[in-house]
This record gives C-alpha cells, structure tokens and sequence, in this order.
C-alpha cells in the first residue's frame, strides 16, 4: 500500500511536470511573428475597366476591385403599392450609349447639381439575381453591378441643396481647410462635398404603385398575354446633352404605322438625310396604341419613336418591345404632365424590354419613348395590353428556323416570340409542355392579323403548326399560352425551309 502511494504520486508529479513543458511550449507558439502578411495587409489596387470591356466580358471581371469611369446618370426609383423588390443598382455609368450599373452612395449622387457629372469611381464587380419589381409576380433579373467602394473624382462633389434638405453626416466628411470647395454660380442653392471611401453602401428606393390581377378561371376562345420583366421608377424628366430629343407637332396618330427615326442629335455623323440639305425636315415616327394590337415599325441609329395612349385614372397597363437580333432598346413611360414613370434598358441587343402592371395615377394622354442606344438599329415590335385584356403579353427572344426555346409562364400571360420569314416560306411551329399543362398555339401576322389557332390536344400533350405557307415577308410572332392562363413550363421550335 505504502509502494503504492509512492508510486501514484511519481506519475502525478511527473504528468505535471509535463503539462507544465506543453503550456511552455504553446505559449513560445503564440508569441512567434509571422513574417507573411494577411489578405487585409496587402493593398487593393483597382485596375482601370473600360465600360465596353467590361459588359462584354462580365464573368471575367466577377470580384474584381476595378476602376471605371462615365458619365452619372440616377436610375428611377421604383414605387409599389406592397411587395417592392428592388435592384441593389440604383444609377449608372455611361459612355458613348453603353452604361453600366452601379450601386452606392446613391443618397449623395441623387444631390448632384448635374446629372450628367462625369466620374471616376472604384469598386468591385459583383453579379445579383433576384426578383425585381411590385408584388409576388416580379421577375427574377440577373444584375450585374459595380458595388461602387470609393469615388475618386470629382472629389469634393457639387451637391444641390434646399433648405429642407440635410446631406447624412455618415456619408459627407467636412472639407479641410486646404480643400477650397468648388465654384457655383449661387452660393446659397449648392455645396461643395467631399466623399469618403466606404466599404459599400446600399440605395434606398421608393416603391411605383402597382397590383396584381386576380387570376381569371375562363378559358380562352382566342388568345392569351404577358409581362413580367421590368424596371418601375417614379422620377422628374430631365434632359441631358446626350439625350435630346424633338417631337414634331405634326404627328399623326395611328394603330399601325411604320416608325420615322428621330436621331438625338443634328450633327454631320448622323445627319438623317444623305443629301446636302442644310435644315432637313425629321417626320416623328411612332403612334397611337390599341390594346393587345402589334405594331411593327424600325428604329436607325440613335432613332425614338413615342407611342401615345389614353388612360383613365388607377388603370392598370402593361407594356412589352421586343426588338430584333442587332437592336438594343430603351423604353420610357411619361405621364399626361410629361414626367418619366417608368425607363427600362438592360443593355443587351435582341432582348425584350417590358413594363409591367403599371397603376397609372391620373387620367390623360400618356407616351412611350423607344430608343435605340449603343448605336444599334433594327426592327421591333410593340403591344399594350389593360386589366380588360384577355391576359398580359410578353415578348420572348427572337427564334431562326431551327432554334428551340423554353418559356416559363406566369399566371393570366402569354409569350410572343418573333421570327423574320420571307414570302414562300414554309414553316412548321411545335410546343411541348414540360408536364400536365394544356397549351395552346397562335401565329400572328406582322399586321397583328391572326393567322392560326391551335388547341387540338389535352393536358400534357404538344400543339403544332404544321408546313404553313407565308404569303407575306416580314416579322412574325409565335403566341404561346396556357388554356386556363394558369402557370406553365413548355419548349417551343421553329422548323422552315
């Protein structure tokens, strides 16, 4: 027993001894210096992106510290009645027509004496996706943004300012005494500010009113409609040096016309008229929309054509464009006092641009301005569609004989897909539902005329048209729908010879 004790206290005297040799040992560990520096150690560098570059090759650039430079130009807010879903972009850089969206200090931005202040920025280059627009039916967009950490110059801004409004002292720092602030030419109504370099800042927006329909149970006899991509903002309209527009008093309003470019500015690059003519005379393109009736008309270079409609007070509208392969649109609505509601423009050629369930807020004549930017041209195709519109319209992609799409429907819409046939053509057009949905098929002449209407099959089970002959060439549309406007996925092809 006595060995015993001797024996255990041995082994605890020397377990201590050992713990006491490992705190040692750890403690030598911890209070080594590491002579390589971390991540936050090193300096960011931003390397100068030129605008073009960088919409071209986005995925290339994805988490980049990159530096751009572009004229300012706010996006609209956006307004909703419940359920706003926002855009984390909330201005843009632009050059030469192409702009690249932005994000942070849209507070201080928005103060700006100028719009059209050019900057120099610097920030990471991030992509988001995620619903944009007023209630549970926004679409999902795919953004990508400058996520804007520092403006570099002009560094201070020149900020307008009233007397009931303050500049956010967590975004303003205070000139120094060696920073003599900017010239104005009135003292009293603008500040010079300098901006800080922040890790981000978030835009705030205020939502466009909007609703959403309640879902119809009838079935269709003819036809089907949607919109569902879209940017709604509520903003003054402003002109820039960029952007001028002018709209002859002479304009003669009709359902189908085709579309006279407006070109943005009289100078010999893009002078409408080829001939020596010192004061040429520039006829308004556009017209006047009837619902659910597509027009077809073409823009050139910088062209704009406006669309007049009239509208009561709380009616709800939706507007959709679809331009061809080789045209980049950009669409704004403007109210009966001329100010903008609504612009949209994601910058990409061929893609639809849409406006969708828009509460307008009082009766009158209102406008849609399409515009061709990025010194694209082309054919487009327009529709408007109400509340009392068999269901909402949406123009898709532009298909070639060949080519396969899918769709994805909402409730109470329908999706139009363009395609361009030459007379003697004979075209061949299937869709499949992606499980038990009902479809039904139109084609639709470039005069907006029904051609064809499909709903041979049940639930689950394809329609088609099959070897129709075109009589006309032109742009036509393939109408997709579901019978009882409820939701569905499907593929659409187009074959023709």
């Amino acid at each position: 027993m006595k060995r015993y004790r001797i024996f255990a206290g041995s082994i605890l005297f020397t377990l201590m001894g050992f713990v006491v040799v490992l705190a040692g040992c750890r403690q030598q560990d911890v209070t080594i210096a590491s002579p390589i520096p971390t991540i936050e150690d090193l300096p960011l560098v931003a390397v100068d992106i030129p605008l073009t570059t960088l919409l071209r090759y986005p995925y290339s650039f994805e988490g980049e510290h990159v530096r751009i430079t572009g004229q300012y130009k706010p996006l609209p807010l956006m307004a909703c009645e419940n359920e706003p879903h926002t855009s984390p972009a909330t201005w843009v850089l632009s050059e030469g027509g192409i702009e690249v969206p932005a994000a942070g200090f849209d507070d201080v931005l928005r103060q700006l004496k100028r719009t059209d202040t050019a900057l120099v920025v610097e920030g990471r280059w991030q992509f988001w996706d995620g619903p944009v627009g007023c209630g549970r039916r926004a679409p999902d967009e795919e953004v990508w943004h400058l996520q804007v950490s520092r403006i570099v110059s002009p560094n201070p801004l020149s900020l307008e300012v009233t007397p009931d409004q303050e500049i956010a002292s967590a975004l303003i720092a205070t000139p120094t005494a060696e920073q003599a602030p900017s010239a104005t030419p009135d003292a009293d109504s603008t500040t010079s500010t300098e901006i800080p370099t922040l890790p981000s800042a978030t835009a705030s927006a205020t939502p466009l009113a909007s609703s959403t329909p309640t879902a119809s149970a009838t079935v269709r006899t003819t036809a089907t409609a949607e919109i569902n991509q879209t940017v709604s903002a509520s903003v003054t309209r402003t002109t820039t040096p960029v952007a001028t527009e002018t709209k002859v008093a002479t304009e003669t309003p009709t359902s189908v016309v085709t579309g006279t470019d407006i070109p943005t500015s009289l100078t010999p690059s893009i002078t409408p008229s080829p001939t020596p003519s010192a004061t040429p005379t520039v006829p308004s393109g556009g017209g006047t929309l009837v619902l659910e009736h597509i027009v077809r008309s073409a823009l050139g270079v910088e062209g704009v054509h406006y669309w007049d409609f009239e509208a009561l007070d709380s009616e709800i509208i939706s507007i959709s464009v679809g331009p061809a392969v080789d045209l980049d649109i950009a669409l704004e609505l403007i109210d009966p006092d001329g100010t903008t509601i609504v612009v949209t423009n994601d910058g990409v050629a061929g893609r639809a641009e849409s406006i969708s369930e828009i509460s307008l807020e009082k009766s009158g004549e209102y406008e849609i301005e399409v515009r061709a930017v990025g010194g694209t041209s082309g054919d487009y195709s327009i529709v408007m569609t109400n509340m009392d519109s068999e269901a909402y319209l949406i123009f898709r992609e532009n298909l070639s004989y060949g080519d396969i799409g899918t769709g994805n429907l909402p409730a109470d819409t329908d999706h139009l897909w363009n395609f361009e046939a030459a007379a003697g053509d004979v075209v061949t057009i299937h869709i499949d539902p992606s499980n038990s949905d009902d479809l039904v098929l139109f084609l639709i002449a470039p005069d907006s005329g029904e051609l064809e209407f499909i709903d041979d099959y049940g639930p689950g089970e394809g329609e088609q048209i099959s070897q129709h002959v075109i009589s006309e060439s032109g742009i036509y549309s393939i109408r997709v729908g579901e019978l009882e406007f409820q939701p569905a996925f499907y593929t659409v092809t187009l074959d023709g010879t």
